[in-house]
Protein backbone atom coordinates (compact mmCIF):
# COMPACT_ATOMS: atom_id res chain seq x y z
CA UNK A 1 0.00 0.00 0.00
CA UNK A 2 1.10 3.30 -0.84
CA UNK A 3 2.63 5.89 1.95
CA UNK A 4 -1.26 7.82 1.88
CA UNK A 5 1.41 11.12 3.15
CA UNK A 6 3.57 10.86 0.15
CA UNK A 7 1.17 10.35 -2.20
CA UNK A 8 -0.73 13.35 -0.94
CA UNK A 9 2.87 15.74 -1.11
CA UNK A 10 3.88 14.37 -4.29
CA UNK A 11 0.26 14.68 -5.66
CA UNK A 12 0.70 17.37 -8.82
CA UNK A 13 -2.03 20.33 -8.11
CA UNK A 14 -2.03 23.87 -10.02
CA UNK A 15 -1.12 26.30 -8.07
CA UNK A 16 -3.66 27.96 -5.95
CA UNK A 17 -4.72 31.54 -7.17
CA UNK A 18 -6.21 32.43 -3.52
CA UNK A 19 -3.25 33.05 -1.06
CA UNK A 20 -4.98 32.59 2.05
CA UNK A 21 -3.47 30.85 4.43
CA UNK A 22 -6.66 28.77 5.68
CA UNK A 23 -7.06 28.09 1.70
CA UNK A 24 -3.73 27.01 1.52
CA UNK A 25 -4.16 24.50 4.30
CA UNK A 26 -7.68 23.61 2.50
CA UNK A 27 -6.01 22.75 -0.82
CA UNK A 28 -3.62 20.24 1.01
CA UNK A 29 -6.31 18.90 3.60
CA UNK A 30 -8.69 18.04 1.30
CA UNK A 31 -7.10 14.60 0.28
CA UNK A 32 -7.35 13.85 3.96
CA UNK A 33 -10.19 10.73 4.66
CA UNK A 34 -12.98 11.85 7.05
CA UNK A 35 -14.37 14.80 7.80
CA UNK A 36 -11.76 16.77 7.92
CA UNK A 37 -10.79 16.09 4.66
CA UNK A 38 -14.10 16.70 3.25
CA UNK A 39 -14.81 19.84 5.23
CA UNK A 40 -11.41 21.24 3.87
CA UNK A 41 -12.52 20.22 0.14
CA UNK A 42 -15.53 22.26 0.95
CA UNK A 43 -13.87 24.79 1.86
CA UNK A 44 -11.69 25.17 -0.78
CA UNK A 45 -14.72 24.87 -3.55
CA UNK A 46 -16.52 27.62 -1.26
CA UNK A 47 -13.69 29.79 -1.99
CA UNK A 48 -13.10 29.00 -5.69
CA UNK A 49 -17.16 29.78 -5.86
CA UNK A 50 -16.55 33.20 -4.67
CA UNK A 51 -13.42 34.01 -6.13
CA UNK A 52 -14.79 32.69 -9.41
CA UNK A 53 -16.95 35.68 -9.95
CA UNK A 54 -20.29 36.40 -11.45
CA UNK A 55 -21.62 33.42 -13.29
CA UNK A 56 -24.80 32.01 -13.37
CA UNK A 57 -25.15 28.67 -11.93
CA UNK A 58 -21.67 28.44 -10.44
CA UNK A 59 -23.83 27.74 -7.26
CA UNK A 60 -24.95 24.21 -8.09
CA UNK A 61 -22.08 23.81 -9.95
CA UNK A 62 -19.72 24.17 -6.95
CA UNK A 63 -21.98 21.95 -4.74
CA UNK A 64 -21.91 19.79 -7.01
CA UNK A 65 -18.05 19.73 -7.38
CA UNK A 66 -17.33 19.78 -3.20
CA UNK A 67 -19.94 16.58 -3.18
CA UNK A 68 -18.07 15.17 -6.59
CA UNK A 69 -14.94 14.87 -4.32
CA UNK A 70 -16.27 13.91 -1.31
CA UNK A 71 -17.84 10.54 -3.31
CA UNK A 72 -14.57 9.82 -4.52
CA UNK A 73 -13.14 9.25 -1.50
CA UNK A 74 -16.19 7.46 0.10
CA UNK A 75 -16.82 10.29 2.53
CA UNK A 76 -20.42 9.93 2.43
CA UNK A 77 -21.76 10.58 5.40
CA UNK A 78 -19.79 13.76 6.25
CA UNK A 79 -20.88 15.14 3.01
CA UNK A 80 -24.27 14.63 4.05
CA UNK A 81 -24.06 15.89 7.33
CA UNK A 82 -22.81 19.17 5.58
CA UNK A 83 -24.80 19.80 3.21
CA UNK A 84 -28.00 19.33 5.36
CA UNK A 85 -26.57 21.98 8.60
CA UNK A 86 -24.88 24.37 5.78
CA UNK A 87 -29.09 24.47 4.22
CA UNK A 88 -30.14 24.13 7.66
CA UNK A 89 -27.95 27.24 8.36
CA UNK A 90 -28.82 29.36 4.90
CA UNK A 91 -32.57 29.29 4.88
CA UNK A 92 -33.11 31.57 7.99
CA UNK A 93 -30.06 33.42 7.51
CA UNK A 94 -31.11 34.30 4.42
CA UNK A 95 -34.45 35.23 5.20
CA UNK A 96 -34.11 36.90 8.21
CA UNK A 97 -30.89 38.27 9.57
CA UNK A 98 -29.03 39.02 5.96
CA UNK A 99 -32.56 39.65 4.24
CA UNK A 100 -31.48 38.38 0.67
CA UNK A 101 -34.60 40.38 -0.39
CA UNK A 102 -36.22 36.39 -1.49
CA UNK A 103 -39.33 34.93 0.87
CA UNK A 104 -38.81 31.79 2.84
CA UNK A 105 -40.16 30.09 0.31
CA UNK A 106 -37.60 30.69 -2.26
CA UNK A 107 -34.65 30.76 -0.01
CA UNK A 108 -36.49 27.05 1.23
CA UNK A 109 -36.69 26.14 -2.94
CA UNK A 110 -33.20 27.19 -2.99
CA UNK A 111 -31.72 25.33 -0.56
CA UNK A 112 -33.84 22.17 -2.05
CA UNK A 113 -32.14 23.08 -5.65
CA UNK A 114 -28.52 22.70 -3.36
CA UNK A 115 -29.30 19.58 -1.85
CA UNK A 116 -30.14 18.52 -5.08
CA UNK A 117 -26.78 19.72 -6.58
CA UNK A 118 -25.01 17.95 -3.38
CA UNK A 119 -26.07 14.61 -3.85
CA UNK A 120 -26.33 14.61 -7.96
CA UNK A 121 -22.27 15.55 -7.36
CA UNK A 122 -22.15 12.79 -4.40
CA UNK A 123 -23.40 10.34 -7.05
CA UNK A 124 -20.95 10.85 -9.87
CA UNK A 125 -18.25 11.06 -7.00
CA UNK A 126 -19.24 7.22 -6.01
CA UNK A 127 -19.45 6.10 -9.50
CA UNK A 128 -16.61 8.20 -11.18
CA UNK A 129 -13.82 7.47 -8.12
CA UNK A 130 -11.16 8.50 -10.69
CA UNK A 131 -12.82 10.74 -13.10
CA UNK A 132 -12.79 14.33 -13.32
CA UNK A 133 -15.69 16.43 -12.34
CA UNK A 134 -15.28 19.09 -15.05
CA UNK A 135 -16.16 16.08 -17.47
CA UNK A 136 -18.78 14.42 -15.35
CA UNK A 137 -20.47 17.67 -14.10
CA UNK A 138 -20.35 19.15 -17.43
CA UNK A 139 -24.18 19.41 -18.23
CA UNK A 140 -24.61 21.70 -15.07
CA UNK A 141 -20.92 23.25 -15.37
CA UNK A 142 -21.51 26.86 -16.47
CA UNK A 143 -19.83 27.50 -19.97
CA UNK A 144 -18.44 30.53 -18.68
CA UNK A 145 -16.54 28.93 -16.06
CA UNK A 146 -12.63 29.06 -15.88
CA UNK A 147 -10.55 26.04 -16.66
CA UNK A 148 -9.38 25.34 -13.70
CA UNK A 149 -12.69 25.09 -11.85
Amino acid sequence: MENFYSLIANKKEEQPQNSNLWYLIANKAQHFPGAFGTGAGFYKNFEDMNNAGKIDGKDKYFHAKANFNAGQHRDILPAIAIDLLKEVYDVPNKTWINKNGYSFKENVNDSMEDLNADLYGLYQGITHPHGNPQIYLQDIRPNELDKRY
